[in-house]
């Protein structure tokens, strides 16, 4: 059914939110080893909460597990970290340790600490906290309408693919876990033993609040002829071929989000000037250092990547002698009205420039930040002759609730894109988007509906085509896809209260024989 379809295409993103474990990079320092430490580092720039977001290790996050490390590193003079060790991680062996050093590269602190002594030949220490957001209350379900309602409603979803669909949601945790490398150790075995207990235990959690819902939604005569509508042949080879619908509907849906991107920018860029023209056409710096792609992508201007266009900011900054950038200035940026100047600002402490490339005091360094855009094109199907069953399958089409899936995924966009907004675009920008958006989904509609008829015309026969039809026809399952596409907020919540409670129970198991307790915070020391 729809949700479920939803729900498993977008279960690693979604899951990625519901549980995102935020790391708290403290950057304070321990009290100093040595005369040698530096106690008061004056930081240029330090990973972001993305950037830890993306290393939280899999094992302790299927545990619900907080985690602690910290890293020992020597300074060079330019303020970059090396020679980096973990000397203390919390919980052992569970890959806080491996996480906190993949970040050393990302840590810079200027050439001078805070207190005007030189960093070179310096060591510092960086406690790095793990930690995971607060549980959210699980919701409460509706009143079904009768215990015979909730009955029906369990077998439609034993019929409908949604058990094995979400066994398969609730596997995605095990399986990034187990694949991690901790997992190899036997304290990894022993979580992961602990993360298999809950997993039947969740799914039929999940099965049965899927249940609940319905039965509250449809009655039980609703139910129990969507029930033996579901039984008929033809819907079952839509079951068994699933995978394969899926897959070409995939391709149908992303085309249609491609239709949609370009139709918005259309939209925009008749009110907009969208056009990149390039005022400095100087030769650019040599850089020793510069952002990494993953940085430019998260601090890039959002709403003009959706829309595909590109653009760049000029910058005049001042120069240090070790070739960081400070004091830098916008002075210029094309196309207008994108907030790539913003952008660029945000990104130019990440650049460091060639000793060859720093000029004189009186003149500033010029340099040029690009965001260069995702090519957006729409792939045009093959002309195909109209024949019996392809107008069945425009009917199956028609009938099967995918507008209403593709604005779910609308808005599951919108709901991402508010919620992982980094400052960069404003609120006027944002609202013009979405309404783009919301318009071209409306004019790429048809297409959709043409190019899954094709999906559909290529995998069933004409008999089978017309089971599904009748199935896909019934008012109680449209009375459900409506339902369930206005339910969305609620289901986002139960996955997450319910993975709360998952890992919740996970902790408690593996925590019985294990230490999984982590330092407590210490004030954090002037300067940090």
């Amino acid at each position: 059914m729809p949700l479920t379809a939803k729900l498993r295409r977008n279960w690693g993103s979604e899951m990625k939110n519901f549980c995102a474990a935020i790391a708290v990079l403290t950057a304070a320092l321990a009290t100093p080893a040595s005369a040698r430490e530096i106690t008061e580092p004056d930081w240029t720039h330090k990973p972001s909460i993305e950037a830890v977001q993306d290393l939280f290790p899999p094992i302790p996050l299927a545990l619900g597990l907080r985690g602690y490390a910290e890293l020992s590193c020597e300074v060079a003079a330019t303020g970059v970290l090396h020679d980096c060790e973990v000397p203390i991680e919390r919980p052992v062996g569970l890959g806080f340790g491996s996480a906190a050093f993949s970040l050393a590269d990302r840590f810079r602190m200027s050439p001078r600490a805070r207190n005007g002594t030189p960093v070179a030949g310096g060591t510092v220490r960086i406690p790095i906290r793990f930690e995971l957001p607060p549980p959210v209350p699980r919701p409460a379900l509706p009143h079904p309408t009768s215990p015979q309602a909730v009955a029906e409603a369990r077998r439609l979803v034993n019929l409908d693919g949604t058990s094995a669909s979400w066994r398969d949601l609730i596997a995605g945790s095990l399986e990034r876990a187990i694949e991690a490398p901790a997992a190899k150790s036997a304290v990894g075995a022993a979580a992961i033993a602990a993360i298999r207990l809950s997993h039947e235990q969740s799914l039929a959690e999940m099965l049965e609040a899927r249940a609940t819902v319905i039965a509250a939604t449809l009655t039980t005569e609703e139910l129990q002829k969507l029930v033996q509508d579901a039984q008929r042949p033809g819907v079952e080879a839509l079951r068994e071929q699933e995978h394969l619908t899926e897959a070409g509907l995939e391709k149908a849906r992303r085309n249609l989000i491609s239709a949609t991107r370009i139709d918005a920018k259309t939209a925009i860029c008749r009110t907009r000037d969208c056009t990149e023209t390039f005022a400095n056409l100087s030769l650019p710096p040599v850089w020793i250092e510069q952002p990494s792609a993953a940085e430019r992508a998260r601090l890039s201007p959002k709403v003009a990547g959706i829309l595909g266009i590109s653009g760049h900011a000029d910058l005049a900054c001042e120069v240090t002698p070790h070739g960081t950038l400070q004091a830098c200035r916008l002075t210029a940026e094309s196309p207008g009205g994108f907030n790539f100047g913003k952008a660029a600002l945000a990104l130019a402490a990440q650049f460091r420039a060639a000793p060859s490339a720093t000029p004189s005091k009186q003149k500033p360094l010029e340099l040029t930040v690009v965001f260069p855009a995702e090519d957006v094109s729409v792939r045009q199907p093959d002309a195909r002759p109209a024949d019996a069953r392809l107008e069945l399958a425009r009917k199956v089409a028609a009938r099967g609730g995918f507008d209403v899936q593709v604005r779910m995924s609308l808005s599951e966009l919108v709901h991402a894109f508010q919620h992982t907004a980094d400052g960069v675009d404003d609120a006027k920008l944002v609202e013009e988007l979405i309404s783009a958006l919301g318009a071209g989904i409306d004019r790429a509609m048809p297409a959709l509906i043409e190019e899954q008829a094709r999906v559909y015309a290529d995998l069933f026969t004409t008999a089978q085509l017309s089971d599904i039809e009748t199935y896909f026809a019934n008012p109680a399952r449209t009375k459900l896809a409506l339902a369930d596409a206005a339910q969305m907020d609620f289901w986002r919540d139960f996955a997450a209260a319910l993975h709360a409670d998952v890992v919740a129970r996970n902790e408690r198991e593996f925590c019985k024989s294990h230490d999984c307790s982590v330092p407590r915070a210490t004030p954090k020391p002037r300067g940090s």
